[in-house]
Formats: C-alpha cells, sequence, structure tokens
C-alpha cells in the first residue's frame, strides 16, 4: 500500500459510505496535478469559504460565470491547503473549477476525467441557478518545476474522509480511502523504480 502509514491508522474505522473527497493524484518528474470531487454544499466545512462571487443574493449558485474561467474560484478554494513535494513546500496553483447537477453525473476515475470535469460545463441553460445541495463541485490543480516522484504530504484544514487514487503519468498505482487533516497530512510514499517502469 503507497499511502502512508500516518493515513491507514483509521481505516479499519471507516464506515461502507461515499467519502467527503475525492482526490485523483497524477504524478511526472517535473510536476503534480490534482483532480478534487466533493459536495458542493460542504464547501466550508471541507476547505474554505466558498469563493468571492460564487453564490448570488438568495445563496444559489449562478452557472453562467463558470463558462468564462474560474482558475480565481480555484485559487481561492485551495487557499488553506498546503502540500509539500520532497520535503519542500510547493506552489500549487488552481487550473479550473466547476460545479455539475448531480442529476448530470460526470465521470471522476482518472485523470482525463479530472480535466473534463473542471473545464466542461454540462448546463446549457444560461439563467439557471441552483441550490447548494443538488451540486458537486470539481476542481484541478497543479504544483509544476517539482520533484513530482518523490513523497507527496498535503495537509487539509480540517479533518476528512478522502478517497485517493495516484497515478503515474496516467497509470494508476493505488487507491486507497484515509482520513486526513491538520494533525494527519495525507502522505504519498515516492515513487518505486519498480512503478516508474513497470507496464501494468
Amino acid at each position: 500500500m503507497r499511502v502512508a502509514a500516518t493515513c491507514l491508522a483509521a481505516l479499519m474505522a471507516l464506515p461502507a459510505t461515499a467519502a467527503d473527497l475525492s482526490l485523483i493524484v497524477d504524478r511526472s518528474d517535473r510536476g503534480v496535478e490534482l483532480f478534487v470531487r466533493f459536495a458542493t454544499a460542504d464547501t466550508e466545512s471541507l476547505l474554505a469559504p466558498f469563493p468571492t462571487g460564487f453564490l448570488d443574493a438568495d445563496g444559489r449558485v449562478d452557472i453562467a460565470p463558470f463558462q468564462a474561467g474560474t482558475f480565481h474560484h480555484g485559487d481561492e478554494l485551495w487557499s488553506e491547503v498546503e502540500m509539500r513535494v520532497a520535503g519542500h513546500s510547493a506552489l500549487v496553483e488552481a487550473m479550473s473549477m466547476m460545479v455539475h447537477p448531480d442529476s448530470i453525473p460526470v465521470d471522476f476515475n482518472d485523470p482525463i476525467d479530472g480535466w473534463i470535469a473542471m473545464a466542461v460545463c454540462n448546463v446549457t441553460d444560461p439563467n439557471a441557478r441552483f441550490d447548494l445541495g443538488v451540486l458537486s463541485t470539481y476542481a484541478g490543480f497543479i504544483a509544476w518545476e517539482v520533484e513530482g516522484h518523490g513523497t507527496v504530504e498535503i495537509d487539509f484544514p480540517t479533518e476528512a474522509e478522502i478517497e485517493v487514487t495516484e497515478f503515474l503519468e496516467g497509470r494508476e498505482i493505488s487507491h486507497a480511502t484515509v482520513v486526513a487533516g491538520p494533525d494527519a497530512p495525507l502522505t504519498l510514499d515516492a515513487v518505486t523504480s519498480w512503478e516508474k517502469w513497470r507496464f501494468w
């Protein structure tokens, strides 16, 4: 198992329910890409206050602005998360962020799904407004020019159950559900030589 023991201690006690947050990590020798999915209503309890302009005056989500670029929303969303790669603090920048109605689900199984989910708006009505409880948030982030094969540590601002699937340049190398938080960082071991060279 690749996820470090600091996170695995909580595994046996986890109920058989959906995790608070799903995380896809795709690593290369020069970077780490992260894709997240979670219930939009849980934004403030999981990560940070709702991004500026995310909610309208009635507390609903207006889809239209999401069609014009949302990396700034993503940066605000990730502002209280800290990440280290190979022992060094990493600058993590948002690539994009999107919300999708749960009635129109999108795939979230690998990095390609992550790219599509964070970038494509599947609501065609420009006047659509949604209550928080019927949406899921998808966002993508990148740390570039880092030792992406090194140990990755992520400090989340609150304790949460996280389903993490780890990829090496698009090839899955691990999957686990863990509990992580301020006092228990999510830790992914350094990529081994075997993982670099195997072909399945």
